[in-house]
Parts: structure tokens; C-alpha cells; sequence
């Protein structure tokens, strides 16, 4: 592999650390030739590439990207884009937040990171503090295989496996369906996957974590969400805000639990245990709702 020529756009990260992308981007690319060096941003710049989508990555601790364009048979394009973020847990919860929950990856990519998304051409996945998206402008039977190949290359070139956040060993696992899992910190990401309130109505923020995932269970789709907070004082304060605003419902004292009808015959449900709140919504009846919540 030939040197690379490196375009630094600002400081921060990756001036600190300025060859934790070498082996990643290559000049060449399963025969695709790079159009251009390595350009790299941080927190202070990455709205210069993608707008306000740059909030999503800044939610997950981002610390810096790296992206290569190549240029393929007939000219082809092809981008490689290589995430760094603050570990393992913020690397798999961009993953979650950007993965499609219609079905499995493609088993041509079944091979790549730790878990993984490859369909229309365009490849994501997550190793170790990484997450990574590589995508061609054309679906064709030639790109995807440069797609894959320049995915297995960058995979393979990341040391540590990474490890899932603790909190998705939460999740009941009797109807989960594993592509919709959401790891998060923040109410706008949630709200983009599950539309709760404008406002922040459960205090979420840096400190704060949280799961969401889908369940078929009994021709019923409920989703489960989980927050861990620092201290029990915030979980029992966010799930009181939660029944007084969301359920119109005033919380008796000491109330840890509340199992309510909504509209159109489905349920919503919440309940406190220390310092983890636990939220069903759309569940079929009560008895799910329990189950789900762990309090049959």
C-alpha cells in the first residue's frame, strides 16, 4: 500500500493522534483508485460535510472521521467513510441509530465487524470505537463487491472487537426483533425513532442511557424503552414527569408502577427500579405490558 497524502481540515483529535486512519483508506481499493487524499474532520467541522446530520454523530461522542472518495470501472464512484468515536458503545449506538430494521444484512457481509447493514450498495458497520459507512453512487454486481471488499479490508484493520453496551442485556428476549434495537442518550434521537414529546420529557442528556426495541408478541407491536440515570432521585423524577405529562395522570406517593389504557385499545405502561425507568408503549393489554416491564 502506497503512502497516503493527508489533508488535516482542523485541530482536535485528529492532529493528536494524526495516523489512526493509515491502514484504513488505501490508494487502491479491490482495483477502484482513490480520486483524492484523506480528508478528516472533527467536532468543530464535520457540519462542512453533512450539515445538520453532523448532530447525530456529536450525540454519540464523536471524536473524528475520515473519508476517501475512489473512482471505479466507467467512473464509478465509490465513498468510505471511518468514524471515530469515544469507544465501543457510542461506535455500535451510531450503528443502531443508522441500520435498517426491515430485515438482516446481506450474508455476502456477514463477515464484517460485529454486527453490520449492507443493502442498495451502501455497507455500515461498527468494530471496535469505529463506526463505518461505505457507499457506491451505482448498485451494481462490481461495486457491491468493491464495497464489501474495501469493508472487509478497513474490519480487519481495526484491533479491538468493541463491546456492546451493558444495558441492551436488559431487554427481554421473547419477541425482540434485534434490528430495531436503538442505543441512545439523547430525546432527539429517540424522538427520530419513536416520536415521544418536543420537549425532553424524560431528562435524557450525556449522563443519562437508554434502549429502544420492537417486539412482536402476540399480533402486538409494543416497544420497550429503558433509561439508566445516574441516581434513583432522577429516575423516580423523570418517571413521575412522565405519568403527570404523557398520562395525564397524577402519581400516588410512592407509586413505582402505572399500567394505563390509550387510545385504540392499546396500552402504555411505566415503571422505576432504582435508577432505571422502563416505558412500554403500544402494547396489546395490560398483561404484556407486565411482562415487558418485567412485573408479572
Amino acid at each position: 500500500m502506497g503512502a497516503l497524502a493527508l489533508i488535516v481540515l482542523s485541530y482536535g483529535p485528529c492532529e493528536a493522534d494524526p495516523a489512526w486512519y493509515d491502514s484504513f483508506l488505501p490508494d487502491y481499493a479491490s482495483g477502484w483508485q482513490s480520486s483524492g487524499p484523506v480528508a478528516l474532520y472533527d467536532a468543530s467541522n464535520i457540519f462542512d460535510y453533512m450539515d445538520g446530520a453532523g448532530e447525530l454523530y456529536l450525540a454519540y461522542g464523536f471524536r473524528a472521521l475520515a473519508v476517501r472518495e475512489y473512482t471505479g470501472p466507467a467512473g464509478a464512484k465509490m465513498t468510505a467513510e471511518v468514524y471515530r468515536m469515544t469507544d465501543s458503545r457510542e461506535a455500535f449506538g451510531v450503528y443502531s441509530a443508522e441500520r435498517s430494521a426491515r430485515h438482516p444484512s446481506d450474508k455476502a457481509a456477514l463477515a464484517i465487524g460485529r454486527d453490520r447493514d449492507f443493502e442498495a450498495g451502501m455497507l455500515r458497520f461498527w468494530k471496535g470505537d469505529y463506526f463505518v459507512r461505505i457507499l457506491a453512487d451505482k448498485q451494481t454486481p462490481e461495486s457491491s463487491a468493491a464495497v464489501l471488499a474495501l469493508g472487509r479490508m478497513i474490519a480487519d484493520h481495526i484491533p479491538a472487537r468493541g463491546e456492546y453496551p451493558v444495558l441492551l442485556k436488559s431487554l427481554p428476549k421473547v419477541g425482540l426483533v434485534p434490528t430495531s434495537v436503538r442505543y441512545l442518550h439523547k430525546h432527539t434521537v429517540l424522538n427520530y425513532h419513536y416520536y415521544l414529546s418536543d420537549a425532553n420529557l424524560l431528562d435524557l442528556g450525556p449522563k443519562t442511557e437508554a434502549v429502544l426495541a420492537q417486539y412482536v408478541l402476540d399480533k402486538a407491536n409494543p416497544r420497550l424503552l429503558i433509561v439508566r440515570y445516574p441516581t434513583a432521585k432522577e429516575a423516580g423524577a423523570a418517571y413521575s414527569q412522565f405519568v403527570r405529562v404523557y398520562l395525564k395522570r397524577e402519581p400516588a406517593s410512592g407509586e413505582s408502577i402505572r399500567v394505563q389504557k390509550v387510545e385504540q385499545g392499546k396500552h402504555v405502561a411505566a415503571r422505576v427500579q432504582g435508577a432505571s425507568l422502563k416505558l412500554v408503549f403500544d402494547a396489546g393489554y395490560a398483561k404484556q405490558c407486565r411482562g415487558l416491564l418485567g412485573a408479572q
